[in-house]
């Protein structure tokens, strides 16, 4: 099969994975921007949540609550949640703090874009869009290359006088 050179096999493993390691603490996105707090849901064995920032600190705090909130969001970078209990210690999942906006990423075609303070509409169906000069282009060229050809094989001379003369008695007779 030739399924690992196809553009769609990293979005299937990426499913795949995420189908057998379910229990990922984080409830929402895993991008978010700075100073936005992370709602984290710890397992029903946790004891202690903590959370290693991407400068390498951590934050700890207890489980006393089915959903906890991680306010310190400030860095930018990828944090992990790393879930303890009394047997073990295992990665719960990890998210990214950046500045990048998710709707620009969205490459479905829309109505209106947002640029600052103004709203771009599309353009209706009736209107004129570019015109495509690569046709004339490609006609030209051609024309270049059919002169060249029979400049080629004919011979780069001038036409002769007795050759005019020739092919007009030609014509006339």
């Amino acid at each position: 099969s030739d399924l690992p050179l196809q553009i769609a096999f990293p979005i299937l493993m990426a499913n795949i994975v995420g189908w057998l390691n379910p229990g990922d603490s984080l409830t929402a996105d895993t991008d978010y921007a700075p100073g936005e707090p992370v709602r984290i849901a710890p397992d029903a064995s946790a004891e202690t949540i903590i959370v290693r920032k991407p400068d390498g600190t951590l934050w700890i705090s207890d489980v006393d609550e089915t959903v906890m909130v991680f306010p310190e969001t400030d860095q930018l970078g990828v944090y992990e949640v790393i879930s303890r209990s009394s047997a073990d210690e295992r990665l719960a999942g990890r998210f990214a703090v950046n500045l990048m906006s998710s709707a620009e990423s969205k490459i479905a075609p829309a109505d209106s874009v947002q640029l600052g303070s103004s709203a771009l509409e599309a353009p209706g169906e009736d209107s004129v869009g570019q015109r495509e000069l690569w046709p004339w282009l490609a006609v030209m060229a051609l024309g270049v290359l059919l002169m060249e050809w029979w400049i080629y094989h004919r011979g780069a001379r001038l036409p002769r006088r007795d050759d005019w003369r020739t092919l007009m008695g030609r014509r006339s007779g």
